[in-house]
């Protein structure tokens, strides 16, 4: 089963940045990844999304080459660069053909070490952004995910999603970007990553001489190690979606009782089964009803109705 495990090999380069690679012999395919030990948890507060949007603004151009010159580029190889940020890295990758391994990694050092940052791009991103999180923001579960974040890690830097909130999306601006980029993009904090069809020797010089006269910024933000200074209490929480139907409602309702019925010591007195509606709303005044409401139950269609009656 060894003989089916690739050797992993570490190299430091001269500026401190680490260079890891493997020998994959098996396909003429090299992956190369930049990665950015720093990511979502130094997004300033009330800034969130600042390391997940700087990532996707290292591929809209360079130095050298506007946004289509390096889509261009890029597809002109057969490869694809791809980006992204969560909460602790920032990823750069680029993978193609391993005979190309030499101007992959060219492209890959450009975009990491020289991105333009062009102000063009900027409100197009936002749009984006914006149409992204309209759309996640639709789907209950991300709601609920959000929600138990903020929750669970109250006002650390893990309390908010690394793609941004709809609070900071008029916040952020390319300043912020920029910010970062110059603070956390420094080799000490970054490893790059070979994956392919390709001698060690040849890696090592090669990323010597395309990564190694890289001094990036800095200081980079210190990593946050800290646990959350205080957790919500333990209990059911409610979220207020008005966009939620009183039918999709009901049938979670019905939902939820029929788990608490087969799983009894699931059932907890805050429990939405256990007692009727919710936390009214600030905004609703309080009337007292001139006859006493006789049932709250829910009827689905005619027979019910009638039934009731």
């Amino acid at each position: 089963m060894s003989n089916f495990i690739p050797q992993v090999y570490q190299e430091g380069l001269p500026n401190g940045m680490r260079l890891v690679g493997v020998e994959y012999a098996r396909v003429p395919w090299v992956n190369l990844t930049c990665m950015v030990k720093r990511g979502a948890e130094t997004d300033p507060p009330g800034k969130a999304g600042v390391a997940d949007w700087t990532a996707e603004y290292l591929s809209l151009g360079t130095a050298r080459r506007s946004q289509k010159e390096l889509a261009l580029e890029v597809e002109s190889l057969g490869a694809r660069l791809s980006v992204r940020a969560d909460y602790d890295a920032t990823y750069i990758a680029l993978e193609g053909l391993a005979e190309d391994f030499v101007v992959l990694l060219d492209l890959l050092a450009e975009v990491v070490q020289t991105p333009a940052f062009p102000e063009e791009e900027f409100p197009l991103l936002r749009e984006r952004r914006r149409g992204d999180l309209a759309q996640v923001l639709n789907d209950p579960r991300e709601v609920a995910t959000r929600a138990f974040r903020r929750l669970f890690f109250a006002g650390a830097p893990y309390g908010h999603d690394p793609r941004g909130e709809p609070e900071s999306l008029e916040a952020l601006t390319l300043e912020d970007l920029e910010r970062h980029y110059r603070r956390e993009f420094t080799p000490a904090v970054s490893s790059l990553v070979v994956v392919g069809m390709l001698p060690q020797a040849q890696v090592v010089e090669e990323a010597g001489r395309a990564f190694g006269a890289w001094a990036g910024g800095g200081p980079p933000s210190p990593p946050y190690l800290e646990a959350p200074s205080a957790l919500a209490a333990p209990g059911v929480y409610l979220l207020d979606r008005p966009e939620l139907t009183d039918a999709e409602y009901d049938a979670l309702v019905h939902e939820l009782r029929r788990l608490e019925a087969d799983h009894p010591d699931l059932v907890t007195p805050d429990s939405p089964s256990q007692r009727v509606g919710s936390q009214p709303l600030p905004e609703f005044a309080q009337v007292r009803h001139p006859h006493p409401m006789t049932s709250l139950s829910d009827a689905f269609n005619r027979a019910e109705v009638v039934a009731w009656l």
